[in-house]
């Protein structure tokens, strides 16, 4: 766990474990668990899954769930960053955009960013909401 003298977060216990309810609510009960398998093996990932989970994304007094979700998801398909793209596309589907919405981000981008990288992050989501219609079937199975 993040040292508590270089935290300045008094309660970060508690913004962890609400982190990682967010991200099972958003990645699953599989996620979540590796996450809290992983906690006090690294202080960047503490802090992510308690800075960036739960306090960032519950800064709402400008923008909500969903608009950071959309920046997210730009920033990773401008930067490459496919794993991560994954999981913020999860986030963004959990905060309430559409899958429409989503490729209407990728289709934006094409004007801004380019093809070739706007390619590259729709082939990520294509992939990932194909991977999420098999899970649903599964379950109904």
């Amino acid at each position: 766990m993040a040292d508590k003298a270089h935290n300045p977060f008094e309660n970060f216990d508690e913004l962890y474990e609400v982190g990682v309810d967010i991200q099972r609510k958003a990645h699953g009960d599989a996620r979540a668990g590796a996450i809290l398998a992983r906690r006090g093996s690294s202080e960047t990932s503490d802090w992510i899954t308690a800075v960036a989970w739960r306090w960032l994304i519950h800064r709402t007094r400008h923008l909500g769930m969903r608009e950071r979700a959309i920046v997210m998801i730009t920033n990773d398909i401008a930067q490459g960053v496919k794993l991560a793209l994954e999981d913020h596309v999860r986030f963004g589907l959990y905060a309430g955009l559409t899958r429409e919405e989503i490729q209407e981000i990728c289709l934006t981008l094409n004007f801004y960013l380019g093809f070739p990288a706007t390619r590259e992050g729709s082939t990520v989501i294509n992939a990932l909401f194909a991977k999420l219609d098999e899970e649903a079937a599964a379950r109904v199975m």
